[in-house]
């Protein structure tokens, strides 16, 4: 593009991401912060609690043992999304396991019936257990002691060593863009590698050209636009037959909250307009150096300029000057994602459980979503 063009689309010296933090949770200054132990930690004890019983020192112990494995460097292990589901929805409980000596580790978790299910359901994009690395637990014990038959997770990040080996029954492709400190030389590959993604030039030339000069905003704080790319992604479910994430109400609150904070963990609004009009939304949260590609949608009335694309080239464009490095995409399918990035990890779908039916239960669950996916007329069952 050219540099006035690149100007006008607000894709020179873009806004910078940073917010001052302020403190939202309730924490104190520790003149020793938690370290690891460094002996064996074997689980002994469990007790579980509210999330808001915790205090500033489970905060602090649980960003300590965040900060001693990077697989939980994702934003769904930080403390401040736990809040925020917990303000919105109340019930978000934490087993708080003990060794002899100390607190070893945090799952947090809703109680559904008799299951556990992992904190913020489908919204989370990561988990697993938080605990200091080499710690050892009986699962059957936690869960017995958390009143449950079973822990259902569906994107398991990270070390699985401390689950029997046939509560793991689908990897997932996770996928992610490690832009380093120059974003633009991670598009400037991206162009080579994708011809879709050098096209997007022209389109988005067409775009200036036919409907006005583009404006960008990486950090949105107006909530009429967060509002506008949840409309959008709602109505994308409803023509594509797929589970409207969206539909409880504490799900759009938990966006809300997390949009206007201000602390270090928080959603992020990015939006494209093309003169006066709004093009393109993505729902993003952001942590330190990572920003969690999350929902992005588009105005669909002019879908011919691929407005998510050319969204999607913005944020990469001002991803250095934000102080972003890392974009993760998360688990699934979508062949943009492929497109978009340039590592692929895993992160596995499963049941851990006190009985055998249970988990067996779970599986025959999985393998009819298996055969559904593959069949003709996949449509027509995946909108009953």
């Amino acid at each position: 593009m050219a540099e006035h063009e690149l100007r006008s689309a607000g894709l020179v010296n873009p806004p910078v991401l940073c917010r001052r933090p302020t403190l939202v949770l309730k924490k104190i200054s520790i003149a020793n912060p938690p370290q690891a132990p460094t002996r064996h930690c074997v689980a002994k004890r469990v007790e579980v609690v509210s999330w808001d019983r915790l205090d500033a020192r489970d905060l602090d112990r649980i960003n300590a043992m965040r900060r001693s494995d990077p697989e939980k460097r994702s934003p769904f292990f930080a403390n401040e999304f736990f809040a925020a589901v917990y303000e919105a929805r109340g019930d978000v409980w934490v087993a708080v396991i003990e060794d002899e000596h100390d607190v070893i580790g945090y799952l947090p978790f809703h109680r559904i019936g008799r299951s556990a299910n992992p904190v913020g359901r489908c919204f989370n994009d990561a988990h697993n257990l938080i605990a200091w690395p080499g710690t050892q637990l009986d699962w059957r014990w936690l869960l017995r002691a958390c009143r449950v038959d079973s822990f259902d997770f569906h994107a398991l990040a990270g070390n699985h060593d401390h689950l029997d080996g046939r509560a793991r029954f689908a990897p997932r492709a996770s996928f992610a863009a490690h832009l380093g400190d120059d974003s633009n030389a991670f598009l400037q590959q991206l162009e080579k590698d994708h011809r879709t993604i050098k096209k997007q030039e022209q389109k988005t030339r067409k775009m200036i050209r036919q409907r006005g000069p583009i404006r960008f905003e990486l950090d949105c704080e107006d909530p009429s636009i967060l509002e506008t790319g949840i409309h959008w992604k709602r109505q994308q479910y409803r023509r594509t037959d797929i589970l409207d994430l969206f539909l409880p109400t504490w799900t759009r609150r938990m966006i809300r909250i997390l949009h206007r904070s201000e602390s270090e963990c928080r959603v992020v609004v990015s939006a494209m307009w093309a003169g006066d009009t709004l093009m393109a939304v993505h729902v993003g949260m952001v942590e330190d150096d990572l920003l969690h590609y999350w929902f992005p949608s588009y105005n669909v009335a002019h879908r011919v300029y691929s407005p998510g694309t050319a969204l999607f080239k913005a944020i990469v464009r001002g991803a250095s000057g934000a102080g972003i490095r890392t974009l993760d995409m998360g688990y699934g399918e979508q062949p943009y994602k492929r497109k978009q990035t340039d590592q692929i990890t895993h992160v596995v779908a499963g049941c851990v459980a006190t009985h055998p039916w249970v988990r067996w239960q779970r599986q025959a669950a999985q393998n009819v979503r298996s055969v559904v996916k593959k069949v003709p007329m996949k449509r027509t069952l995946k909108r009953w």
